[in-house]
């Protein structure tokens, strides 16, 4: 049999043995721990022996060359696309959502979970679109799915598309001139017109870069991380939705003097989520990795309420997380489904 990934199968019936991590991890062209959250997570077939002393592991390559064929579409998309998959939940099997000659991505689920948002571009985005952004809404154009028929497009030359919490509205970003630049708007999630909602200190200034909008748990706010021409640096935004204003914030500022240790390059402390006690969770750089750090805001004072606190991640690599009212998912590396999701309490973070 031929191995899926280009080497030849060593042997008929179960094929060479494979008597280590890193021989599996040779064999896949994976690293070590990629292999071993794929035997934890997806079912890669891995034998042990009771007799054995612990951790002392071994494969077959005819049996891994099985399982690949059955997996491989799900852990490594052959055709370089990046695709939109759904499952049900814990223990269900991923399904195809898109399969198209461009890139869907960054989706976002209603809050009744039947509708969709994403973003489909020719461009792909960059292998760390958590840090490096998403291509830009000049490139990208929103769609929003039921899940059932056929996507219909929602904005040309938008992105970064989110439901409000009541499911009234989708806060976006969206291109505004070939030049590149860009506003924050909403839009009616019913149907309807996009109204702008400038993020900006004087009327001259422009807006240049931005993050995903983040909805407050009652509706009423939007946090984003935006940089404009005049600012020169990433700073936190806050949106009065009934007001359809944005003021600038200190809470950057207050984050770093609080003791935040990352800096704010690149992902401008982004937020990720804001929960209904009013802790936003923000995406930060601490020793090279991504990592997750939670802190108070106040939206009526503008001030942090505090001092930030780095959430404990359960891998040792975390490359991005999404958080969906309680429950944090989290990727450790190279693409993986399904994902391990863990909860956060005021113990920590734990497995579900």
């Amino acid at each position: 049999m031929a191995h899926p990934l280009g080497q030849a199968a060593i042997a008929p019936e179960r094929g060479k043995r494979l008597d280590s991590w890193k021989e599996i991890a040779t064999y896949l062209k994976r690293g070590v721990r990629t292999v071993q959250r794929w035997e934890r997570e997806a079912g890669l077939p891995v034998h042990r022996l009771l007799t054995e002393k612990r951790g002392v592991i071994h494969a077959y390559t005819s049996e891994i060359d099985s399982w690949w064929q059955t997996r491989s579409s799900v852990l490594a998309p052959s055709d370089g696309n990046l695709d939109l998959w759904i499952r049900s939940g814990p223990g269900g099997d991923p399904n195809r959502l898109t399969s198209t000659p461009e890139h869907e991505f960054d989706a976002a689920f209603s809050p009744d979970s039947r509708r969709i948002l994403y973003s489909v571009s020719s461009q792909k985005p960059a292998a760390m679109m958590e840090v490096e952004g998403a291509p830009p809404p000049g490139a990208t154009s929103l769609f929003e799915s039921d899940l059932s028929s056929p996507a219909r497009l929602l904005a040309a030359h938008a992105g970064s598309g989110r439901y409000s919490p009541d499911g009234h509205w989708i806060a976006l970003l969206r291109s505004t001139s070939a030049s590149g630049e860009i506003e924050f708007g909403l839009l009616p999630a019913a149907g309807g017109g996009f109204t702008p909602i400038p993020l900006r200190t004087s009327a001259d200034d422009v807006l240049q870069s931005c993050s995903a909008p983040v909805w407050s748990a009652d509706s009423r706010w939007i946090l984003l991380s935006a940089r404009t021409r005049k600012t020169g640096r990433y700073n936190r935004w806050l949106v009065d939705v009934s007001a359809r204003a944005a003021l600038l914030t200190p809470a950057t500022e207050e984050m770093m003097a609080a003791g935040f240790t990352a800096a704010p390059v690149l992902a401008g402390l982004a937020p990720q989520a804001w929960l209904s006690d009013g802790t936003v969770l923000t995406k930060g750089f601490d020793s090279g990795a991504i990592g997750i750090w939670a802190v108070g805001f106040d939206p009526r004072s503008r001030h942090i309420r505090g001092k930030p606190t780095r959430v404990p991640a359960p891998v040792t690599e975390l490359r991005w997380f999404s958080i969906a009212g309680t429950k944090i998912v989290f990727d450790g590396g190279d693409l993986a489904s399904p994902f391990p999701a863990y909860r956060r309490n005021s113990h920590g973070v734990h497995k579900i």
